[in-house]
């Protein structure tokens, strides 16, 4: 559902508009970072048996829940998906 290059840079066009110095760190982040449908593809062709999506972007955003970045990469890996928070074990 979401992604976090995608949601990120819609998200900061505002910036970029505003000729903003962050104009440079929103153009790299799109190519330094997995979205979560990526990561799912990855788990599941390197045959790993759980997932733990962390440093999500942005994971600050009341209106995007955890469930919606572990459905994202619920579309390609069936095995178990993990949303990584401060102090989580496994």
């Amino acid at each position: 559902m979401f992604s976090s290059m995608r949601y990120t840079t819609n998200r900061s066009s505002k910036c970029c508009q505003q000729g903003s110095r962050n104009t440079k760190l929103i153009k790299w982040f799109p190519t330094s970072h997995t979205d979560v449908e990526q990561a799912g593809k990855i788990a599941h062709e390197a045959e790993v048996k759980t997932l733990v999506l962390s440093h999500i972007v942005p994971g600050d955003n009341p209106k995007v829940t955890d469930e919606m970045w572990l459905e994202g990469a619920s579309k390609h890996f069936k095995g178990t998906n993990n949303y990584g928070k401060d102090l989580l074990t496994i």
